[in-house]
């Protein structure tokens, strides 16, 4: 499996040419991928066996690789938190922050903060994936779905409830805040993950 590589310059002139990326785990196994999602200046991919990859721009910790130190090649985010029994199930990269859902329906986010887009009251820069409380209403209820979009982040259940959080109508929401406004309004943001919900 091959995955190619390119972007614009820093001022939008010239494209470069792709380049060849392969995700290699550390006893030298090559790694299926069967999620990518790109931010503004990083990317991450998400492999068969629920690993977490990233590269590029790591100036607001958006590689979550514990520090801010650009990074090359593709690397495996490490972080505690996980139980050994769950895994990621999906990523979402923004301009400069990710979210990521478990199979068991935990949230992660780690990147810039500024705007409460991680869904955390502080810092303002989170270097690795951190779980967000999401405060549901019934026990039957699981996040199902996660997206995100310039600063803003939403979760969708499995009984249709919408969490938002980050910089959303013009106000700054700290922590996943139950909609009170139609499901299709949120969707206005972006309209990818949750149209088969429509």
């Amino acid at each position: 499996q091959n995955i190619y590589t390119w972007r614009f310059n820093d001022r939008n002139q010239n494209m470069t040419m792709p380049k060849h990326k392969q995700i290699i785990n550390k006893k030298g196994d090559k790694q299926l991928i069967t999620q990518i999602s790109v931010g503004k200046k990083h990317t991450i991919v998400l492999s068969t066996n629920g690993e977490v990859y990233s590269w590029g721009s790591n100036e607001n910790g958006q590689c979550g690789t514990g520090d801010q130190k650009n990074v090359i090649i593709p690397t495996k985010i490490e972080f505690s938190g996980l139980p050994t029994n769950d895994s990621i199930k999906q990523i979402s990269a923004s301009s400069n922050f990710n979210v990521m859902l478990t199979n068991h329906g935990s949230v992660f986010s780690w990147g810039a903060n500024s705007c409460f887009q991680c869904g955390l009251k502080k810092p303002r820069v989170i270097l690795t994936p951190t779980k967000i409380p999401i405060r549901l209403s019934r026990e039957s209820e699981h996040i199902e779905s996660i997206d995100t979009i310039n600063r803003k982040s939403i979760a969708l259940t499995n009984l249709n409830s919408c969490f938002v959080w980050g910089n959303f109508m013009k106000k700054k929401i700290s922590s996943p805040l139950l909609s009170n406004f139609p499901l299709h309004h949120a969707l206005y943001y972006k309209n990818t993950t949750f149209s088969r919900k429509l």
